[in-house]
């Protein structure tokens, strides 16, 4: 089933959700918030202007260091900073057996409710 949303809307969900690495098939590695909370776009703007495949999944984006597409002709400081900081990061990730777990942020259980959005 395809869940048709504004660019918009998918802003809201990823801000509301908590995304708990699994085995990185359903997490979006340059978009969605993985990464201490923040997506690898939040944490490298200037590198997510450079990368290639920007849709792709964590475990094919780690994969032989495939995030790293279209990286290779950093030109500024920043992009060299940015750079540093979110291979960092990105070495510390493990990925495991179990499928990724969204959570809704506003919810004690993690579950979204109608209720619970209301009250944002």
């Amino acid at each position: 089933m395809t869940i048709h949303h504004t660019p918009t809307e998918l802003e809201l969900f990823r801000t509301s959700t908590i995304i708990s690495l699994g085995n990185g098939q359903r997490t979006r590695f340059w978009h969605d918030r993985w990464l201490q909370g923040k997506s690898p776009k939040e944490i490298a703007p200037d590198l997510y202007k450079l990368a290639w495949r920007k849709n792709e999944n964590v475990a094919a984006s780690l994969t032989n260091g495939q995030w790293k597409r279209g990286l290779r002709h950093l030109s500024t400081t920043e992009e060299i900073n940015q750079y540093v900081e979110l291979r960092g990061l990105v070495r510390e990730v493990q990925l495991g057996d179990q499928p990724d777990d969204i959570a809704w942020r506003f919810s004690a259980n993690g579950m979204y409710s109608s209720s619970s959005a209301y009250l944002l």
